[in-house]
């Protein structure tokens, strides 16, 4: 929950997220603490998410964070929800978001939602004007890029660097 937090309480929209849909960070926090006791502890520094394919830096407070995604567009077995967004990122700045990523604007099979899957929507590179992976119809996907690398570190003499590449 720390990772996918805003400074000002609101959420990194990657893939099918969006505003105003469940239940705000401060209420799922408070629902933490009620059940397990204990505060959704800060994610200061580098935080590698793995399983779900996320890498996160940010600066002691969480004023600068900065998230991407490292991972191939979805599991093989639900590729309903994907978009063409491997190696993007949101970048918040002194408690302001500074980058974001466009979320998702509904499920109709109109040009809005094809545009919110595609490469050009994300914070990554588009190469050619092609899409990392074919995006069809409302909830399909066809050929899917492949992750082939992703890495992150922390040092002294560079701050935090992060490198990846997919096919």
């Amino acid at each position: 929950l720390a990772v996918f937090t805003r400074p000002d309480g609101r959420l990194h929209l990657f893939g099918d997220s969006a505003e105003g849909i469940a239940p705000s960070t401060e209420t799922v926090a408070a629902r933490g603490r009620a059940v397990v006791g204990m505060l959704v502890p800060s994610r200061d520094g580098l935080t590698r998410l793995d399983r779900g394919g996320f890498v996160s830096y940010g600066l002691e407070g969480g004023a600068e964070r900065i998230v991407v995604t490292a991972a191939p567009p979805s599991p093989p077995d639900q590729p309903a929800h994907s978009h063409a967004d491997i190696l993007s990122f949101e970048l918040d700045i002194a408690g302001r978001s500074w980058i974001v990523d466009r979320g998702v604007s509904g499920y109709d099979g109109d040009w809005l939602r094809s545009y919110v899957r595609s490469t050009r929507a994300h914070n990554t590179v588009t190469i050619n004007d092609r899409d990392q992976s074919e995006m069809w119809a409302t909830f399909r996907v066809g050929g899917r890029a492949d992750q082939v690398r992703a890495t992150a570190s922390v040092s002294a003499g560079t701050g935090f660097r992060f490198e990846g590449s997919y096919r």
